[in-house]
């Protein structure tokens, strides 16, 4: 998660993260987010280890609950990740307005 976000932002994914808390409040209040833990353990820890009892280790005995609170935190990182594409993209369509906005260094 932090190569993705530094590659998209610049910045690891925990940074990222603080910065737009707005989108993962819901999810985080729902799952019992802890302050001191960070986005990313918590994430592992609520989300893709979650998902890898049930694939991997066949456990099964999980509360309905449980799989709503996989669904919002799914959701809220894929909003997240959405956030980090708009960065990128923005930040990519600036460098491709001063590139063409800049005289050329090649020889007609």
């Amino acid at each position: 998660m932090d190569e993705l976000s530094k590659f998209l932002t610049e910045v690891n994914f925990d940074s990222f993260a603080q910065q737009k808390k707005a989108l993962l409040q819901s999810a985080l209040d729902a799952a019992h987010y802890d302050p001191a833990t960070s986005f990313r353990d918590f994430f592992q820890d609520r989300f893709f280890e979650r998902r890898n009892r049930i694939v991997y280790y066949g456990q099964i005995d999980f509360q309905e609950s449980d799989g709503k609170q996989c669904l919002s935190l799914a959701s809220s990182l894929v909003s997240l990740l959405n956030a980090m594409d708009q960065l990128r993209i923005a930040r990519m369509d600036e460098a491709h307005k001063k590139a063409l906005g800049s005289p050329s260094t090649s020889a007609p």
